[in-house]
């Protein structure tokens, strides 16, 4: 699954980098490359990525706090 933040990331980038560019859009959309569809697939599909992408983030901490609890809980134990 740690593959999977990357690329959510990358996508999220893109995403967030055309719809930041509104003369790109329109210019996009002029020659063909992006159809309004393809802008509004963008807008719909910008709050899931960011749920994934913050997904993804929590789960790398909550196994970072288990990692560090195992830690001290083996040192507490051995007395140290």
């Amino acid at each position: 699954m740690g593959t999977i933040a990357p690329q959510v990331s990358q996508i999220l980038h893109r995403v967030e980098h055309y719809l930041s560019k509104p003369h790109l859009s329109a210019i996009a959309m002029t020659i063909g490359a992006f159809t309004s569809d393809r802008t509004e697939v963008c807008y719909a599909i910008k709050p899931s990525l960011e749920n994934a992408r913050l997904y993804q983030e929590s789960r790398n901490y909550a196994q970072e706090l288990e990692r560090s609890l195992v830690k001290l809980l083996s040192k507490s134990m051995m007395g140290g």
